[in-house]
């Protein structure tokens, strides 16, 4: 193994990795793709947030902006098992994978760690797999994911799609499924300035786009409305499996 203190210029504790040398598409192999984990460090673990969005009246935030970036998404799997792109063409996996600005993505890191040091932070999630759309999704679920009470403490949301920072001329679809990198965090509306000057003052611009609210429902209005009940969203989350097996 390596060991830290051999590399005093390096503080960063690697502590799992991962190297897949024989993924398989639809189209045969792909170039091994290599995954390392570590940990960073929090002066006091009791700042740390969870996913789940805590109340109802808070500021929703996004950080990043939207891409054209759903290459090898899964909104564009998601078209492939619908019909709508066929299996193994050059549609289905896409043109433009996520493509990280380093340099960017620190600063949005060391940003978030400041606003959540600063007990700026309820609530905040990666966008990752699916999108902002998804993330927002798992957000409001937290808790039925996390206990057995059913849909008690879930929290709905309004996310105005017009609202939604993206490279010029973004389709509403890509805005809401494109997996390029960034967060989603909860905040309380008394504390939305001061977040703002956080993200401000690491060059990131935190971009408001909604609400969460006493409704057991998630809305989208803005370029596209559309209304889903998290009781249909918990049972797509959680019995996907069940009823593919079918």
């Amino acid at each position: 193994g390596i060991h830290l203190k051999n590399y005093p210029d390096f503080a960063t504790p690697v502590v799992s990795g991962n190297v897949s040398l024989y993924n398989e598409g639809a189209s045969g192999a792909i170039p091994p793709s290599a995954v390392l984990a570590c940990f960073g460090r929090m002066e006091d673990s009791r700042k740390a947030v969870t996913m789940q969005f805590k109340k109802a009246g808070s500021t929703i935030f996004m950080i990043g902006v939207r891409k054209d970036e759903c290459g090898a998404s899964e909104y564009y799997r998601a078209l492939v098992r619908a019909g709508v792109l066929p299996v193994g063409s050059s549609a289905a996996l896409g043109a433009n994978v996520p493509q990280p600005e380093f340099a960017t993505v620190e600063r949005e890191i060391f940003a978030m760690t400041d606003a959540v040091d600063a007990g700026l932070v309820l609530s905040a999630h990666a966008i990752t797999e699916g999108g902002l759309a998804v993330a927002i999704s798992e957000m409001c679920l937290g808790a039925h994911l996390e206990s057995a009470d059913g849909m008690k403490g879930c929290v709905g949301a309004t996310i105005d799609t017009a609202k939604i920072v993206s490279e010029e001329g973004l389709r509403t679809d890509k805005k809401l499924f494109s997996e390029t990198g960034g967060f989603l965090v909860e905040v309380s509306a008394e504390k939305a300035v001061a977040f703002v000057d956080v993200y401000a003052k690491r060059g990131v611009e935190a971009c408001e786009i909604g609400a969460t609210s006493s409704e057991q429902i998630l809305t989208f209005t803005g370029d596209t409305g559309f209304t889903l009940p998290l009781e249909k969203l918990a049972t797509a989350w959680t019995q996907g499996l069940r009823e593919k097996l079918r």
